[in-house]
């Protein structure tokens, strides 16, 4: 859980002072302290004028009321790539299935399915649940507490906030649906309080360039009562990203801030749990989709299926991944061959080399062939329509052209390897991958000697 404390300015210096020489069983003592704590459980309120006993930091960023919660820490590409190999989240993606996502720029996506939502343990997690590139999820018990000058609670405000998110295919749009349930309210927070929701965002490469569309009035505030099962969605946008990529990419930082209003003051805004978007403009992904907007804190995996129409190249993968010394061709003596790309067996991935993206990109594609072509050239071909199969993938940056040996080719039947490179591109644009996006390579059902 992300805990900060915060004091109140009728705290004081002084209290601020003795808050951080005090120990942590007395963090609470100062006057006008408000605490947001998030957790997993629900359950009964605190009894108001009794000792707080609960969380003693708070999730919010900022010390005092204000009319707008802080910004939360922007993120470039980079960083969004080290964030989704830290939270070790990853999916299966199939080649022949397509997720689903907001159809345009003028639609909300799918129904969100809360319930789905919330039967998911992972959901609680800071970072949720990214189901694949275009599904997110996220639900958290959120409680306000108000103390007075002896620690004794003041009030409470808890509710239950589950988030879905839609990416897109169609446009540099993602909509996020919210919903709160459960609400319960004590003390100076039973009758005549407010709540407030305000999405907080950052951009990059622009600061300002994630845009909250589509929630009016910002911030959006009713009365405390009337937030028990009130759905409602923000929708973010980045009309503009790097103009270095021909794909336009720019990312999104974003969260769901609350703070609560009474005639004994207002709490400071809430510090949600953040999420991460990347959104492009590659026209190199048709006909899938020029502009899109995906969640990115994620590894996703490209599965073939051995038990399907592909099985020879499946065959062929699995081998390089399972025996890479057995592969053609040989490895040079006392250097052994570590294929990439089988993440969940040794710890790597592949990169997608999209040749038309700059000249770099282009040269990886020409030594790739270059260097497939002399290797298959030493083989014999089986059957005259037998195709040379290389892995990793020839739109890949760490193919044959590399130069390091660490990778393989077989001779293939056509059918096959023209069957797994259609599905290989075809996953590339439904799943959003672009040049020097990672991923890792999965097959199933492949047997112990391919």
């Amino acid at each position: 859980m992300q805990l900060r404390t915060t004091v109140t300015a009728a705290a004081g210096l002084a209290a601020i002072l003795g808050g951080l020489m005090a120990p942590a069983s007395s963090a609470t003592e100062s006057a006008g302290t408000t605490i947001w704590s998030r957790s997993s459980e629900g359950g009964p309120l605190a009894e108001v004028g009794s000792k707080y006993t609960g969380p003693q930091e708070n999730l919010a960023k900022n010390a005092s009321p204000s009319d707008r919660p802080s910004r939360p820490a922007p993120s470039s590409p980079e960083e969004e790539a080290q964030k989704a190999k830290e939270s070790g989240d990853t999916y299966l993606a199939s080649p022949t299935a397509r997720p689903e996502a907001a159809p345009s720029s003028g639609a909300a996506g799918p129904i969100p399915d809360f319930a789905g939502c919330n039967a998911m343990p992972e959901g609680h997690r800071p970072q949720g649940a990214i189901i694949n590139h275009f599904e997110f999820c996220r639900w958290g018990y959120n409680t306000a507490t108000k103390l007075d000058g002896q620690g004794r609670i003041e009030g409470q405000v808890r509710f239950k906030e589950t988030e879905v998110g839609n990416g897109s295919n169609a446009a540099r749009l993602a909509t996020i649906h919210l919903k709160v349930t459960e609400l319960t309210a004590t003390g100076i927070f039973a009758t005549g309080a407010t709540m407030s929701l305000m999405p907080a965002t950052a951009g990059s490469p622009n600061l300002n360039g994630c845009e909250v569309k589509n929630f009016d009035p910002i911030p959006h505030s009713k009365p405390v009562a009337d937030w028990n099962n009130a759905y409602m969605l923000y929708q973010l946008s980045s009309p503009n990203g790097d103009p270095n990529r021909i794909d336009n990419v720019s990312t999104c930082v974003f969260e769901s801030d609350y703070k609560v209003s009474s005639s004994r003051g207002e709490t400071p805004w809430s510090d949600g749990n953040d999420g991460g978007l990347r959104m492009d403009s590659a026209a190199y992904l048709n006909p899938y989709g020029k502009e899109g907007a995906i969640f990115d804190r994620v590894t996703p995996f490209l599965t073939y299926d051995y038990n399907t129409d592909v099985k020879a190249v499946a065959g062929h993968i699995a081998a390089a991944f399972t025996n890479p010394n057995a592969t053609l061709p040989r490895p040079a003596a006392g250097r052994p061959k570590f294929i990439p790309g089988d993440y969940f067996g040794n710890g790597t991935k592949v990169t997608r080399n999209y040749p038309g993206f700059n000249a770099a990109s282009a040269q990886i594609q020409r030594n790739n062939r270059s260097a497939k072509d002399r290797a298959c050239a030493t083989m014999t071909r089986p059957n005259p329509t037998d195709q040379c199969d290389e892995f990793p993938f020839a739109s890949t940056k760490e193919g044959a052209g590399k130069g390091d040996g660490n990778f393989s080719v077989r001779y293939v039947p056509q059918p096959d390897n023209s069957k797994a490179g259609a599905a290989l591109s075809k996953w590339y644009g439904q799943d959003r991958i672009l040049d020097g996006d990672s991923y890792g390579v999965r097959i199933i059902n492949a047997p112990a000697n391919p």
